[in-house]
């Protein structure tokens, strides 16, 4: 699986997969699994027309995509699926709705669902294999503030309660959490050194100091066990590769990394 370069994000517009590979059947648009869109059906959601933008066929293109991934991960989780009566609306519409219906549906599961052996397999094997971290920090002013903290977690202090009482960085409030992305996501954000922390850190273990612009971290990787949500859906979706064969005719473009079906070329 190649890493998904960039921070993680869960919308209508934009969801993390990628992988896909090409058709030679030149009326099938795109499929997932054994779902289908051909080219007859992707002109009835387009309304009929002769001439549409491109970026307009791309855009249902990549929602048929989203609907058939979340639906089919959905089955397979044995969870519900949404109940929804569309009948009445038109292609487009009716696809759209079917969208964030199933959007809506999968991102209110449980984490500990989302997160499953594949996943945590994935996560566990580390920054260094996967190119992903979740991470949590505590910035402080001095690099001997940092050592007090770092003596404090090896006496048994609670990361977060630590976090939210003494980090001066706005992640306070979430008890440290700075969410997932890339390790390279990490250097952009706060430098090479914090980067490289990230990826030799062990999953739980806190290390530091870590000096940057914003003052000295103290950064653990969260356990599997302990994601959040908004943690365990871009780590599912990582997986998503694996799971399932989505392919898109080249003709429309390419699923790229941040869920967009975009020009070939």
């Amino acid at each position: 699986m190649t890493p998904r370069r960039h921070l993680f994000v869960i919308a209508a517009a934009a969801l993390a997969l990628s992988g896909c590979g090409t058709l030679s059947d030149n009326d099938l648009v795109a499929s997932v699994d054994d779902a289908e869109l051909r080219e007859d059906e992707l002109q009835e959601i387009l309304g009929g027309a002769d001439l549409v933008p491109a970026e307009e066929a791309r855009i249902r293109v990549r929602e048929f995509v989203v609907v058939e991934t979340l639906s089919a991960d959905l089955e397979a989780l044995g969870a519900e699926q949404p109940d929804l009566d569309t009948s009445g609306l038109p292609p487009g519409d009716a696809l759209r709705v079917r969208q964030d219906a199933a959007i809506a549906t999968w991102t209110s599961l449980d984490p500990s669902v989302l997160v499953d052996d594949e996943v945590r397999a994935f996560y566990e094997s580390g920054p260094g294999n996967s190119g992903v971290a979740c991470a949590s920090h505590i910035v402080v002013t001095s690099r001997a503030d940092a050592e007090a903290v770092l003596d404090e977690l090896d006496a048994g202090a609670d990361f977060a309660e630590l976090a939210t009482a003494v980090s001066i960085d706005p992640s306070s409030t979430s008890g440290g959490f700075i969410g997932c992305g890339m390790v390279e996501s990490f250097d952009e954000a706060f430098g090479a050194d914090f980067a490289d922390a990230v990826t030799n850190a062990e999953i739980g273990e806190p290390v530091g100091p870590i000096e940057t612009d914003f003052g000295f971290h103290v950064v653990r990787l969260v356990p599997s066990d302990e994601l959040p949500a908004s943690a365990a859906i871009p780590l599912r979706l990582e997986t998503f590769d694996d799971r399932f064969d989505i392919s898109i005719d080249p003709r429309y473009g390419e699923w790229n990394p941040n869920g967009i079906v975009v020009p070939v070329g």
